[in-house]
C-alpha cells in the first residue's frame, strides 16, 4: 500500500516524522481520516485521542492534549499542536 509523509510538530519541535498509511484524529465537525492521495485540505483539530497507521501496518495512538492545525497536500501531512 501507498503511504504518505506525516510530520506531528509543536512550534519548536518535531514529534513524529513518519511514512503513514493513514490517520485519524479529532476536528470541530467529528473525527475524521485521512489516507494516501488526499485532496488538500485544511482543519483545526480538538483536544483528543489521534491515532495513525505506519507503513508496517503498526497502530499508534496519541494523545492530543490541546487543539492545532492539521494540512496535507501532494501526499505531505502536517499536524501542530498548539501548546
Amino acid at each position: 500500500m501507498k503511504t504518505f509523509k506525516l510530520i506531528i510538530a509543536t512550534l519548536d519541535k518535531i514529534l513524529v516524522e513518519e511514512d503513514v498509511l493513514a490517520i485519524y484524529f479529532p476536528t470541530p465537525n467529528g473525527e475524521i481520516g485521512v489516507l494516501t492521495n488526499h485532496a488538500t485540505y485544511l482543519t483545526n483539530t480538538l483536544s483528543g485521542e489521534a491515532r495513525y497507521i505506519k507503513g508496517n501496518k503498526e497502530k499508534v495512538r496519541l494523545n492530543l492534549v490541546k487543539p492545532g492545525l492539521f494540512f496535507i497536500q501532494d501526499n505531505h501531512a502536517r499536524l501542530w499542536i498548539c501548546l
